[in-house]
């Protein structure tokens, strides 16, 4: 299958030049404007690589790339200018992060070996990430292997939250997502490495002693510790570090963060978590959220809104749980 490429240029002429010379060995496309590139790389891409010209009306091939390298990070980017000056070069390497800089005019093969070139850039980057993806999935996967077989209530929980955290997040803006609902489902991976006697007194819901608790209490440290030895999981780590936090700034980990400076994912997993630890001790799910809210301090009063506006009026899982305990006691 031929690579894509993208020619952004506002000479129609020009375009078509580059599209006859280089349709034999790649599939070309072409813009005639910056706009229209840029729409091009949302709604038709993966691009393999993207040429623009410098000189264009309305946003430049500087303002372009920068522009097209959030959209599309791992298509390659090549910059042709009539503009040799070292200014120029600078800054389209600088903000666009181009692979190759190329000074108008140039002939043909030269443009061709370029994108040659780029292509196989892209190539190898691509081949690079899908290997990471798939050991990065392989080790997700070991550690939800981990958590079920020593905690089976524990993976559970999780489970749980992870559909809380990712029906939110398709109501709601939630930037990190994937870290989000991957913090959701390991929240809990540091139960594997308590003792058995603490984890069965959690089980039963017995007291523990202050030693016990001390303990129980530093688990987002301990998950924090597992998750950032593993190769892009560091995020998720901390993510899970602050979802025990309140958001008053009480609470571990005892240090000085508080409030908004809490990551939007960590206020949201305290608030789910919460709710699914109450729901397991028997609430419904309006009686956990009366429970929550009587407790000062303890989430983000606005995310504490929305979460409750998008749970009592869809059917959840959860609600069905009946309440058997006073409130006090959950």
């Amino acid at each position: 299958m031929k690579q894509r490429v993208l020619f952004v240029d506002d000479e129609p002429n020009i375009l078509q030049t580059f599209k006859r010379h280089l349709r034999g060995t790649f599939e070309v496309d072409v813009a005639l404007s910056a706009e229209i590139g840029l729409r091009k790389l949302r709604e038709s891409g993966p691009y393999a690589v993207v040429v623009s010209d410098m000189r264009m009306p309305g946003m430049n091939g500087v303002e372009f790339l920068r522009s097209a390298r959030s959209i599309a990070p791992l298509t390659a980017r090549i910059m042709l200018t009539g503009n040799a000056d070292q200014e120029t070069a600078t800054q389209a390497v600088n903000d666009g992060s181009v692979f190759r800089f190329l000074n108008k005019p140039c002939s043909s093969d030269e443009i061709a070996s370029s994108v040659f070139d780029a292509s196989e850039k892209y190539r190898k980057e691509l081949a690079q990430q899908e290997l990471l993806e798939q050991t990065l999935q392989g080790s997700v996967n070991l550690l939800y292997d981990i958590l079920g077989a020593v905690e089976p209530k524990a993976y559970q929980r999780g489970m749980r939250m992870r559909e809380l955290v990712s029906a939110y997040a398709e109501e709601f803006s939630l930037p990190q997502r994937w870290n989000a609902e991957l913090a959701a489902m390991l929240s809990s991976i540091g139960w594997v490495t308590l003792p058995p006697d603490i984890l069965s007194k959690l089980n039963a819901n017995r007291d523990l002693a202050d030693d016990e608790q001390a303990l129980v209490e530093r688990m987002p440290e301990t998950a924090r510790n597992l998750l950032r030895n593993v190769p892009r999981l560091k995020q998720a780590g901390e993510i899970v570090y602050y979802s025990a936090k309140r958001f008053d700034g009480s609470g571990f980990p005892h240090d000085e963060v508080a409030g908004a400076q809490l990551p939007k994912e960590s206020r949201l997993l305290k608030i789910i978590g919460d709710l699914v630890v109450l729901n397991e001790r028997g609430a419904e799910m309006e009686q956990a959220f009366e429970i929550l809210r009587v407790r000062s301090g303890w989430y983000d009063p606005a995310l504490l809104t929305e979460v409750h506006r998008l749970f009592t009026a869809t059917t959840v899982d959860a609600a069905t749980v009946r309440l058997s305990a006073d409130p006090e006691e959950l």
